[in-house]
C-alpha cells in the first residue's frame, strides 16, 4: 500500500471520529502537563559530563559518595565606597568590624544546615571581648592571617560549608545567613555580601526558568502573529498552531517522564520546535484550502490535504530526527538531552500534523457553523 494510500485512509478515520482524536490528545496533554513539573534544572557543570567519557568526573563522585558532598558559600566583608554616618571605618582589621564578624560567626555555628564557618572570626569566637585587641596584634603577626584579607586590607571573607545543593536547600541557606547578618550590629560604612558556587547555580536556575519563558513566548507570539497575517483569519491561523502546542506540551512533558532535565543546552527546545514543526501544520492547512478552493467537500478535502504532503512530512520529519538522534553520540550529555529532545519534538509535530490537525480542522468547522446558525 503506498503512502499516500494509507495516509487517506488515516486521516479519514481521523475525520469520521474528530471528536474522539481531539479529545484524546486533550486526554494526552493533560497527562504531560504533569511530566512538566516534573522537569528538574540542571546547572552542576559537573554533569554536563558522563562518567564513562569523563574519568574526572566519575572520581568526583565517588569521592563525594565516600566523603560527602558539601556545597561552599562565601560571604564578603568590606568598607564600602559610599561613606556615611559618623563611624569613619577605613580598614577592615578594625575591633568593631572584628567584634561583628565574631559574632556573626558564633551564630551560623548554630544553623542546622551549616557544617563549618571558617574566617577571621575563628580566633575570638571562644575568648572574651577585652582580648579581642590582644588577640588581633598577635593574629596580624601570622602569615596565615594574611589570605584572609585584600591586599588594602579594606576587604575579608568567610567561607561557609553547607549542605545540599538543590534550590530549596540554597534558598533556605541565604535565608538562613541573611537572617543571621541581619540580627547583628555591623558597623557602619561596612557591607556585607553573599556568594558562591551554590548561590550562583541557584541564580542560573532561575535565569534558565525565564530565559525558557522569555523564548517560548517570544517565539509564541511572533508565529501565531505571522500565522494571523498570512492566513487573515484568526480561527484560520489558529489550525496549525493549536496542534503544534499540543505537541510541545507533549514534549516537554515527555522530557519530565524520561528525565531529560532543563539546562544551557535545553533551555531552547520550546522555540526550535515551534520554529521547526509549525511547517508541518501549515503544509497540511494549506493543502486543505487548495482543495476546499477546488470545490471538494470538506472531509475529502481534509483527507487530500493529509496525503498530499504528507510523504514530504514523513520524509522532513525522518532527516530531522536522524539529524537530531546524531547528537547522541557526542560526549557532552546536555547536547546528548538536546538530541533526543529535538527528535522527540520533531515526532510529536509531525503526529499532530497528520492526525490531530485533521481533527481539529472538523471540530473547528462544526464550532464556526454551529456559531454561524446561532447568529
Amino acid at each position: 500500500m503506498e503512502i499516500e494510500s494509507l495516509l487517506e485512509k488515516t486521516s479519514g478515520f481521523c475525520v469520521r471520529h474528530a471528536g474522539k482524536i481531539f479529545l484524546l490528545a486533550v486526554i494526552i496533554t493533560a497527562v504531560m502537563l504533569f511530566g512538566i513539573t516534573q522537569i528538574e534544572l540542571q546547572t552542576d557543570i559537573s554533569n554536563f559530563l558522563s562518567e564513562s567519557t569523563s574519568p574526572v568526573i566519575k572520581l568526583d563522585k565517588e569521592v563525594s559518595n565516600k566523603f560527602g558532598e558539601d556545597s561552599g558559600v562565601m560571604i564578603l566583608v568590606k568598607i564600602s565606597d559610599e561613606k556615611s554616618g559618623k563611624e569613619n571605618i577605613n580598614d577592615i582589621r578594625d575591633i568593631k568590624v572584628i567584634k561583628a564578624i565574631t559574632e556573626l560567626t558564633k551564630k551560623l555555628r548554630t544553623e542546622d544546615n551549616v557544617k563549618d564557618v571558617r574566617g577571621i572570626g575563628n580566633f575570638f569566637e571562644n575568648e572574651p571581648e577585652q582580648n579581642y585587641e590582644k588577640i588581633l596584634n598577635a593574629v596580624l603577626n601570622e602569615q596565615a592571617s594574611k589570605g584572609l584579607f585584600n591586599k588594602d586590607y579594606t576587604q575579608t571573607v568567610m567561607f561557609i560549608t553547607t549542605e545540599g545543593k538543590g534550590k530549596k536547600e540554597i534558598n533556605d541557606i541565604v535565608q538562613t545567613i541573611t537572617d543571621d547578618v541581619d540580627k547583628i550590629a555591623i558597623p557602619e560604612g561596612v557591607e556585607v555580601s553573599i556568594t558562591g558556587e551554590p548561590i550562583l547555580m541557584n541564580d542560573m536556575s532561575d535565569l534558565l526558568i525565564n530565559d525558557m519563558v522569555k523564548l517560548f513566548t517570544i517565539a509564541a507570539l511572533l508565529v501565531l502573529i505571522f500565522l494571523f497575517l498570512v492566513y487573515r483569519s484568526f480561527t484560520k491561523g489558529l489550525l496549525p498552531y493549536v496542534p503544534l502546542l499540543l505537541s510541545l506540551i507533549w514534549t516537554l512533558g515527555t522530557m519530565g517522564y524520561i528525565g531529560i532535565p532543563i539546562s544551557v543546552a535545553t533551555v531552547a527546545i520550546a522555540p526550535m520546535i515551534i520554529g521547526i514543526g509549525i511547517e508541518f501544520g501549515v503544509f497540511v492547512v494549506n493543502r486543505y484550502f487548495e482543495e476546499l478552493n477546488k470545490g471538494t467537500e470538506r472531509n475529502i478535502a481534509i483527507q487530500k490535504g493529509v496525503s498530499g504532503v504528507g510523504r514530504a512530512i514523513l520524509a522532513s520529519t525522518t532527516a530531522l530526527t536522524i539529524a537530531f538522534l546524531a547528537l547522541g553520540t557526542g560526549d557532552l550529555t546536555i547536547m546528548v538531552d538536546m538530541g533526543i529532545a529535538l527528535a522527540i519534538g520533531i515526532i510529536y509535530a509531525m503526529l499532530a500534523a497528520l492526525f490531530v490537525n485533521p481533527a481539529f480542522i472538523v471540530v473547528e468547522d462544526k464550532i464556526m457553523n454551529k456559531n454561524k446558525n446561532e447568529k
